[in-house]
């Protein structure tokens, strides 16, 4: 664990009068312990970093740099109860949402637990500068892969053709998907959520991509959104250019200390003075890190400030149904200043 995160760990024990955070779950465990490891568990003290594996990690687990590592021996929780008994961990912190009905049973029998969910996610929000080098070669591989791909389309190209050979660049590079790859065509990019199927590309079509890398344990997130045909009609030029420039004031107005909701009204009110006015179906972005979606959101409803250091996407979009969507997401680390964009894929309208 970094001295960084080390640092907020005490702070927050502090606060909350906990002995300990302990993670079960895996995003929060490579967040702390910086490695991928199922079925185990994480004890974060004021003092360290203890990472119990079982015979499948512990090899590896012991080249970890500032963690100590304990063999599971007689089962996890066994295991667990005495670590916590040799470090004087009564109390301890855990994300209530990711911890089953089994787990608390089993942990309640040696500890008070108490819910620690918000404050886990604050401390996980903040990107240390090794974060953020994985979530920059995250989006560089992402970057890549688009670039790669674009000469595929042409026509009959199928969306799970584009989409098969995304997986295998990204693969080929050291990382893998950071949550299910999108590529569609036609009528179904107006599902922000679409499922890519056989269909086959034809000219004049719209096109949607929607994916990111996992490197390292980090993901990156982009959305391009371009016309197949040289003759772009009018109403989709429009949508274009509408959410084009409500991502533009967006990356221009975002930075520490303003409200999730008031980053989000940047790019909603260019949409809602257009004609495309309530197809801004969904929030303008969600945090990034060891997960796809996690804090903090730029949101409707999240009036609480961005933090600097957090890393979000920013992915305005509008959706005519039986017609065409149009998405265009980058993910950006915030500053007290504005924002690092970290995704340099380029933007334009066909292709």
């Amino acid at each position: 664990m970094t001295f960084e995160k080390q640092r907020a760990v005490a702070a927050l024990l502090k606060e909350r009068q906990a002995d300990a955070i302990i993670a079960l779950d895996e995003p929060t465990i490579r967040f702390f312990c910086n490695m991928d490891i199922s079925d185990n568990a994480a004890v974060l003290t004021a003092n360290g970093c203890y990472l119990i594996a079982d015979m499948r990690y512990f090899e590896d687990a012991k080249k970890l740099k500032d963690v100590t590592v304990i063999k599971s021996t007689g089962g996890l929780f066994a295991t667990l109860k005495q670590l916590c008994s040799e470090l004087f961990v009564k109390t301890a912190l855990f994300n209530e949402n990711k911890l089953t009905l089994s787990q608390l049973d089993a942990v309640s029998d040696f500890l008070t637990v108490k819910k620690g969910a918000e404050d886990i996610s604050r401390l996980r929000a903040f990107k240390d500068d090794d974060s953020v080098s994985s979530i920059k070669k995250a989006a560089e591989i992402t970057d890549s892969a688009f670039l790669h791909v674009l000469p595929m389309l042409k026509e009959n190209v199928s969306e799970l053709d584009i989409v098969s050979e995304i997986i295998y660049f990204m693969k080929k590079q050291g990382a893998g998907e950071a949550f299910d790859t999108m590529v569609l065509f036609g009528e179904k990019t107006s599902v922000p959520h679409g499922v890519p199927s056989d269909n086959k590309l034809k000219c004049n079509m719209p096109i949607l991509f929607d994916f990111g890398a996992k490197y390292n344990g980090y993901c990156a997130d982009m959305s391009r959104s371009f016309y197949f045909g040289k003759s772009v009609p009018e109403k989709y030029r429009k949508g274009w250019e509408t959410v084009f420039a409500a991502q533009k004031e967006a990356l221009e107005g975002i930075k520490a200390g303003k409200s999730g909701r008031e980053c989000d009204l940047l790019a909603r009110n260019v949409i809602d003075s257009s004609e495309f006015s309530g197809l801004f179906t969904h929030s303008l972005g969600h945090g990034v890190g060891c997960e796809i979606h996690e804090w903090p959101n730029f949101a409707p409803r999240c009036d609480y400030p961005i933090l600097p250091r957090s890393v979000l996407s920013v992915e305005p979009g509008i959706y005519l149904e039986g017609e065409f969507g149009i998405r265009i997401e980058d993910i950006v680390l915030v500053k007290d200043d504005g924002i690092l964009n970290l995704t340099s894929s380029e933007k334009f309208m066909n292709i």
